[in-house]
């Protein structure tokens, strides 16, 4: 659901209020992870966000080990009514998440997006709404992932086809865009670490890849999905699991704000 804006608007690199000085509880011995999927959309019978996410909870014992449980919330493709849903999921929980990742289909690879820009591009959800322009009059123009990019290298993750990772300054103009800027505040203000990852997508799925999933099977672009973002989990709690959560809080905004600026810069 990664659509570029089809006109031109001026970047600011303010960090959001929401994002900075801001704290984060000590995780519990058993930390839950929130994972928001997509359902299907713009005609698609499948939306490989909720294939991952289903992969990733029926294996988190082997990918994450025992200490680790993942809670799934699916959220339509609809502007308003996905953050409705998100939040209702986060108030269903038993326990407080240490970490909350959305998902959404992009392309066909794995891109971390660094910001939630307050934008939308003008593109009609899957309920007809279209929504243009600022999504918050007064909101910030940008709110920044306090997940720790700067340590998602392709070691780290061991991913072995560097090209299948990218580390991206534009979370497009449609309702992912949408999430990663308002949940994006809405978790800061929580204080639990959030970010927005699009992972490939079943429109740019092979033919035999779409036949399998259709099938009900798991392809290897699915299961391979699965796998990285559960080492993307991995980092994040070890990240947060050392020293100063609130310091590295500030860190992970700042940090992702510098790489924001000088990857826009550079295109």
């Amino acid at each position: 659901m990664k659509k570029l804006p089809n006109f031109s608007f001026v970047l600011s690199f303010s960090i959001a209020a929401a994002v900075c000085g801001i704290s984060h509880a000590s995780a519990a011995s058993v930390e839950t992870v929130m994972i928001t999927a997509f359902g299907p959309w713009g005609g698609n019978p499948i939306n490989l966000t909720e294939r991952v996410a289903k992969e990733l909870k029926q294996n988190e014992a082997s990918l994450l080990g025992e200490k680790v449980r993942i809670e799934v919330c699916n959220l339509p493709v609809e502007y308003d009514r996905s953050i409705v849903v998100a939040k209702d999921c986060f108030s269903r929980l038993k326990t407080k998440p240490s970490l909350v990742i959305s998902l959404g289909e992009g392309g066909g690879r794995v891109d971390v997006e660094l910001v939630g820009a307050n934008l939308d591009g003008g593109h009609a959800d899957e309920a007809g709404k279209t929504n243009e322009g600022k999504i918050e009059a007064q909101g910030p123009d940008h709110v920044f992932s306090t997940l720790p990019i700067h340590l998602f290298t392709t070691t780290e993750l061991q991913i072995k086809d560097e090209n299948f990772l990218n580390i991206s300054e534009d979370a497009g103009d449609y309702v992912c865009n949408h999430n990663a800027y308002l949940m994006g505040k809405h978790f800061a203000k929580k204080r639990i670490p959030y970010g927005f990852v699009h992972l490939p997508s079943f429109r740019w799925s092979t033919t035999d890849e779409k036949a399998e999933m259709l099938a009900g099977h798991v392809p290897a672009k699915v299961s391979e999905s699965a796998r990285v973002l559960a080492n993307i989990i991995k980092t994040s709690l070890n990240f947060y699991g050392r020293g100063s959560a609130k310091k590295k809080l500030n860190q992970t905004a700042s940090s992702n704000c510098k790489t924001f600026q000088a990857v826009s810069k550079s295109n």
